[in-house]
């Protein structure tokens, strides 16, 4: 977790020495403040209280950094993001199975996908091509099956873009998409209230 509370109920960041308590379940959590990972907060035998918790790449802390209402409490998880509209972004870095992509769709309701798909777009397993005027064909090789089963919006974070997912076709191996800056992703849905 990035963000804890004092005993005031105040967000803090986790810093040496620091006192915090975790936002879902109120328990005393633990300021990690090592010199290699981003400074974090850990429950006590790294038990987190939420279900669905998972160890969180750089990529995953980046876009929680740059969103105003990240780690929300909804019941009994924690949301990586919410925009000012109430919707849920959920931030995927590791594979889930089918059964965990149905279930968070069901639990949250209103939310989108963000995929990290940096390495197979850089390694060249993810390939564009320009099919109409602002909307691109994609083709990917050894896709992430799982994707498939999404019923929410997917984007898949490719870098310097992300590419919202308008049509897939052969499970996730090819489809339609659109282009997006993520800079103007972030002003749009995240920062323009």
């Amino acid at each position: 977790m990035l963000y804890a509370r004092s005993k005031t109920g105040k967000i803090i960041e986790a810093a040496p020495h620091q006192e915090g308590y975790c936002p879902a379940c109120g328990n005393c959590v633990i300021a990690k403040c090592g010199d290699v990972k981003v400074w974090h907060w850990s429950h006590v035998a790294n038990r987190d209280c939420d279900p669905w918790h998972e160890p969180e790449s750089q990529w995953h802390i980046d876009w929680k950094q740059s969103a105003p209402r990240c780690e929300v409490v909804i019941g009994p998880h924690r949301a990586d993001i919410v925009t000012r509209d109430g919707v849920v972004v959920e931030l995927q870095h590791s594979y889930l199975s089918v059964a965990e992509i149905q279930e968070r769709e069901a639990f949250y309701q209103k939310m989108i996908w963000i995929f990290d798909c940096r390495d197979p777009y850089e390694q060249g397993r993810i390939q564009l091509r320009l099919d109409g005027e602002d909307r691109y064909f994609f083709r990917w090789s050894h896709s992430r099956q799982t994707i498939a089963s999404c019923i929410m919006p997917v984007y898949l974070d490719l870098g310097e873009w992300l590419l919202l997912i308008g049509r897939r076709y052969r499970g996730f191996r090819s489809g339609i998409g659109f282009l997006i800056d993520p800079n103007m992703f972030r002003y749009k849905f995240l920062w323009n209230f």
